[in-house]
């Protein structure tokens, strides 16, 4: 009886530590995704198209624009620049594998602050998605803790 209970446990330890690490790595994952999206908003900014993703930064859009309107022609400022913030996202995305949960938090209070951006030109449906990605790094960060004391 008492190894029915032990496998038992075994298993739930387990499927608990699988649930959490599917939590930790959805929840990094929009690390990536951020980085991605803002590049590909970018990129049709400056091809001329009149739309973008919700969930890519609010700053680079600004940077676009501010850009355009400064330099005219020389779009490739707005480029280099927004290359390099939509990195640095991709690069906290790669740090997240070790599980340090300062760079989710700094991840976290940078998304939040682009928030801002999008609060002030009330697009209320990205400020919408920025809560869902900033939802999803709290709950990577309390599945990285619990997994934490479960080894």
């Amino acid at each position: 009886m008492q190894v029915d209970q032990i496998e038992d446990e075994i298993k739930q330890k387990l499927q608990t530590k699988m649930e959490l690490e599917g939590q930790f790595k959805n929840g990094v994952s929009w690390f990536y995704w951020i980085a991605g999206l803002s590049i590909i908003n970018t990129v049709t900014y400056l091809m001329g198209m009149d739309w973008s993703f919700i969930a890519g930064l609010g700053v680079t859009q600004m940077i676009d624009v501010f850009t355009e309107s400064l330099y005219g022609s020389i779009r490739v400022i707005a480029l280099f620049i927004n290359f390099l913030l939509a990195g640095f996202f991709a690069f906290l995305g790669y740090l997240t594998r070790k599980r340090r949960n300062w760079v989710i938090i700094l991840g976290v209070v940078l998304y939040s602050l682009d928030t801002i951006i999008f609060i002030f030109f009330q697009d209320w449906i990205s400020v919408a998605f920025h809560g869902l990605a900033i939802y999803s790094f709290i709950k990577a960060i309390l599945a990285n803790n619990k997994l934490k004391m479960l080894t």
